[in-house]
């Protein structure tokens, strides 16, 4: 067939030879299916044959001849691995028929000849497996199986393996072992029932989670009646996604402030105000949580857990200073009024502090003092009142993270492991403003005022006494 057809090919019906210099690329067409067909007729002609099948991939199938050129150049590229692996194993190279022939598939007796070779060698492994088999290691000896192919009953052994490895699963869920028993089917995969079994498991361990978390929860609230107010409200805490122990914490809080303040330590978690965290506007704002990093006499100085927001310090690139900068301007006004309602604004100190400042003289620009209910920490404070740089590491809300926070995770969609940096509010120089960075340290060379991807963790000193 390959020699009748090159006959065809390289004649025309006049008898006359084919014009061979017709075949250069550049007296062609530049037409991709032109140059890629008389490429491969180049190459066959030279007896190039793996050539020219890589150039008839980038021609159409139903451009001039490709197809059957396709076909013909496959079978001598096959022909010819095959009779070289026929070589190699008349001459004792086994690890070269191997590689001639494995990707030949039923070529021939390609299948015949590597069984033959691999034969000691499958003897082996068929014993090692068996072996595992006999030890109760099905997992490994099913794997070994499957690798063995049909030689000898390993199909057979590989649905025992797989049989011993489901009455696993069905022991393990018999006992209770709900967590084990899903280990189990991961490593089993799809046999018989496993995806009925599976939403069994994950229906017994939801039960079960249930169950701890209704006992922990009732554990609180008799903890709470028998005066143990603090560790009620620590395990309020702790459950907080859980029933309505968030608004248990809550009530506890501000009703036994008094005693909370006298108990509570810092680093103790403090839920006021809300604002919307996990970036879906459907369920409404979430609920924010504090940490305490200051108690004085009556009042408690809170710092957001999480970056809420993604702001410049400063709308313009002027230089600026904490007083005239529009965060200062967006914590007292646009965020005061969506976090926190009319009651809750009434518990909210009005602080009046200097602010900090250092190689820029301001004074001829600013009073140096602002009285804020909202402000960010200075870096004094962030290195006094935050000592560890664990401690000053922050983690963003998804929220923040949609508005373009710069996090170290990138295209990272939820809060779990992405860190950020945020802003401090003191001036270092010009329009350079103080940040605490991703890695938590203090980054007293500043960060220009108008960029735009650094966290905002407002901070507040609040004294539920003056609402009363």
């Amino acid at each position: 067939f390959f020699v009748d057809f090159y006959d065809n090919l390289l004649f025309n019906t006049n008898g006359e030879s084919f014009d061979f210099d017709s075949l250069n690329s550049s007296s062609t067409s530049n037409n991709q299916n032109s140059r890629y067909y008389n490429e491969a007729i180049s190459s066959i002609l030279k007896e190039k044959y793996t050539t020219a099948y890589q150039y008839l991939q980038y021609v159409s199938t139903d451009y001039k001849k490709s197809k059957e050129l396709k076909i013909a150049t496959n079978a001598v590229i096959k022909a010819e691995k095959y009779l070289k692996a026929i070589e190699c194993y008349e001459s004792g190279e086994y690890d070269l028929v191997k590689n001639y022939l494995s990707d030949l598939g039923d070529y021939l007796n390609s299948y015949e000849i590597l069984s033959i070779i691999n034969e000691p060698e499958n003897m082996q492994n068929y014993k090692i497996a068996n072996e595992d088999f006999l030890a109760g290691e099905y997992e490994k000896a099913r794997n070994e199986f499957i690798n063995l192919g049909e030689f000898e009953n390993s199909k057979e052994m590989v649905e025992k393996c797989s049989e011993k490895m489901y009455n696993l699963v069905i022991e393990l869920i018999n006992g209770g072992c709900y967590e084990d028993a899903l280990n189990a089917i991961e490593k089993l995969g799809e046999y018989k029932d496993t995806e009925a079994l599976k939403k069994e498991c994950n229906e017994a361990i939801l039960s079960k989670q249930n169950n701890i978390l209704y006992e922990q929860y009732n554990k609180a609230l008799e903890m709470y009646k028998e005066g143990d107010i603090i560790n009620a409200y620590r395990c309020f805490i702790k459950l907080q996604d859980f029933k309505d122990c968030l608004d248990q914490a809550k009530r506890i809080f501000l009703e036994s402030y008094d005693y909370m303040l006298d108990n509570l330590n810092i680093g103790d978690s403090v839920f006021f105000g809300t604002y919307e965290q996990d970036n879906n506007y459907t369920n409404g704002k979430e609920d924010i949580e504090w940490v305490i990093i200051k108690k004085e006499e009556s009042s408690l100085m809170l710092l957001c857990k999480y970056a809420l927001d993604c702001k410049p310090y400063n709308d313009s690139a002027s230089d600026t200073i904490w007083e005239k900068c529009s965060l200062r301007k967006w914590l007292n006004n646009d965020f005061i009024n969506v976090a926190f309602d009319s009651e809750e604004q009434k518990i909210i100190i009005n602080t009046i502090y200097e602010a900090e400042m250092s190689k820029i003289d301001l004074s001829k620009s600013s009073s140096k003092k602002t009285r804020d209910k909202v402000f960010l920490l200075s870096l004094k404070e962030a290195r006094r009142l935050l000592s560890f740089d664990n401690l000053r590491k922050c983690v963003p809300t998804s929220y923040a993270i949609s508005k373009g926070i710069n996090t170290n995770t990138p295209n990272n969609n939820g809060i779990d492991n992405a860190k950020c940096s945020w802003w401090l509010r003191d001036n270092i120089q010009n329009n350079l403003i103080a940040v605490v960075g991703i890695d938590g340290r203090l980054d007293s060379g500043g960060v220009y005022a108008y960029y735009n991807e650094i966290g905002v963790r407002p901070v507040i000193w609040i004294c539920p006494s003056l609402g009363k």
